[in-house]
């Protein structure tokens, strides 16, 4: 099983990614909103990628599909434009936590300390 966004659900995140920016002054939500209206179709990462780059406790944005293969060997909160099944536990079973933007928007409004990882 695969979640991915559609569209219905993309506009509106563009749409709050933007605001988000505007409201906060925080640049980060721009260039999220710009990568998604580009590129999330089409890119996918995997788990074992994220692991290799993040340590424990990281806030992540991926703009693309998270995969499952690979091991996820600490914490993180992730959210991402389409996440398969196995991702979603693998991130849970390590103590993490998979949130969607507005989650993001709100506990970080600023963008500060959040990683975009592609």
């Amino acid at each position: 099983m695969f979640i991915k966004m559609s569209y219905q659900v993309t506009f509106p995140v563009i749409k709050a990614l933007r605001a988000a920016h505007k409201n906060n002054n925080a640049p980060i939500w721009l260039k999220l909103a710009k990568l998604v209206k580009s590129s999330y179709k089409n890119n996918v990462i995997n788990i074992n990628k994220i692991d290799k780059q993040t340590k424990e406790h990281d806030v992540i944005i991926c703009p693309c599909k998270v995969l499952g293969t690979g091991v996820m060997s600490h914490k993180i909160i992730l959210a991402s434009f389409g996440i398969s099944l196995t991702a979603v536990n693998k991130i849970v079973y390590s103590g993490g936590k998979v949130v969607d933007f507005t989650y993001m928007i709100n506990k970080f409004p600023t963008g500060q300390g959040v990683m975009i990882i592609e």
